[in-house]
């Protein structure tokens, strides 16, 4: 695997030997736990489900595919086109992002975004397309990247296939997969809840605690289409719910300054006169040179002053309890209050992560039933109760009970010590 990273880090760079630093250890380092062994962890997710369900590619029915399974494959075309022209014109390092990009996807969205359907008890038409849509993806994408990493691309493709991957045909792109719309619209909701994540890390929430809601702002042509995928935003942000609008309204407010480097040569004399009358605007007044992107005033003698946007500094704010992020395309403000409910939810879904964590420790098979026992306060067990049901559709448990024991394993929830007993 090594091999591996250290081929692949070079591929990403411009390996030229005189643009080779000397931190070449901590690019293989990277390379290997940002591709190789995130698509090691995904065809060994695949192998354990497929192995529990005795999944057959060549035997079971494809299934009905889902919109995710359809956005992923309409990637692979995409992604199998760009990559076969960028090292058709010998563009290695190209070929390579590409491919970095889609593992990422792979990884990160659509198998986190599918866990539930692989989880799932039994064999359904949803399961089969998950296992079908897979399979597909990590059997190319192991092709696309025999070149770049040539040891664990052999190993994967061996072991679903029986096949040398170095012995198959390149991958063509199949224009069957081709979605460009959906692609589009998927990388809207990807951007969407980038922000959201980034607007959760500056209020230092966790992803755990759930928030009540997330507001996007945007032009219609951009936000219309995103209400249909407001669930997976709703899930992967933890929000209870999403609101589009095609402006901020008052919930953000604009404070304007003068840039002095660029305004002070320009104004001369006028420097000061400009600065008293930008801190004097109102709300709305500020908000109008934010949309325009310019100020004008008239000075005392009454000439005709203009400071054009280049000569501005314009910082956005948001009223206590509202955080804010933006790009080129959306703003988005979360809800950052939270109530006893959204707070009690919270510590369940921290104890949910914590009885997981166990259970790797433990070894226990991923489709075993257990018994949870639980040592905490008051305050935690009411949160329990209230929140029992989403504990039994995250947990596979046979029964829940509040006691003591020599056996436990201690951990901390929101400041509180939790005793935690798993037995089968």
């Amino acid at each position: 695997m090594w091999a591996d990273a250290l081929r692949w880090s070079l591929f990403l760079v411009d390996s030229a030997p005189w643009n080779i630093s000397a931190s070449l250890t901590i690019s293989v380092i990277k390379a290997k736990s940002k591709l190789v062994d995130t698509l090691v962890n995904v065809h060994s997710f695949y192998t354990l489900y497929a192995a529990i369900d005795q999944f057959n590619p060549d035997e079971h029915d494809t299934g009905v595919k889902s919109l995710l399974d359809e956005w992923v494959l309409s990637r692979l075309h995409t992604v199998t086109k760009q990559v076969k022209s960028t090292l058709d014109n010998y563009d290695f390092t190209a070929a390579a992002r590409e491919l970095a990009v889609y593992v990422e996807q792979i990884s990160n969205w659509y198998i986190r975004r599918s866990r539930d359907r692989f989880w799932s008890e039994g064999i359904n038409h949803d399961k089969l397309a998950a296992y079908h849509t897979l399979y597909k993806v990590l059997t190319t994408t192991s092709k696309l990247l025999a070149p770049f990493t040539p040891f664990v691309t052999e190993d994967i493709h061996t072991n679903l296939t029986s096949e040398s991957v170095h012995l198959s045909e390149f991958p063509k792109p199949d224009e069957a997969w081709k979605n460009q719309k959906l692609e589009e619209e998927m990388e809207g909701v990807l951007q969407v809840v980038e922000l959201a994540r980034r607007a959760r890390n500056v209020s230092n929430i966790k992803t755990k605690q759930p928030l009540s809601e997330l507001t996007v702002v945007g032009d219609d042509r951009v936000t219309n289409y995103l209400a249909k995928y407001s669930y997976i935003i709703e899930d992967e942000v933890n929000v209870k719910q999403v609101n589009f609008q095609e402006n901020a309204g008052g919930s953000v407010q604009y404070e304007i300054k003068l840039n002095f480097p660029t305004a002070g040569p320009k104004l001369g004399k006028q420097v000061g006169s400009v600065q008293r009358a930008l801190k004097e605007l109102s709300v709305g007044e500020a908000k109008n040179v934010a949309e325009k992107g310019y100020f004008e005033l008239e000075s005392q003698y009454g000439e005709s002053i203009r400071v054009e946007k280049e000569d501005l500094l314009m910082n956005q704010t948001t009223r206590q309890g509202l955080e804010m992020a933006t790009n080129d395309s959306y703003i988005v403000l979360l809800n950052t209050e939270i109530n006893d409910n959204l707070r009690r939810e919270g510590i369940v879904r921290e104890l949910i992560r914590a009885v997981q964590q166990y259970r790797k420790e433990l070894n226990l098979p991923v489709e075993q039933r257990v018994n949870l026992t639980f040592h905490l306060d008051d305050s935690l067990k009411v949160a329990i109760e209230q929140y029992k049901d989403l504990l039994e559709r995250n947990l596979l448990i046979k029964s829940i009970r509040f006691n003591e024991s020599l056996n436990m394993k201690y951990v901390e929830v929101e400041n509180k010590t939790v005793g935690i007993e798993i037995t089968i």
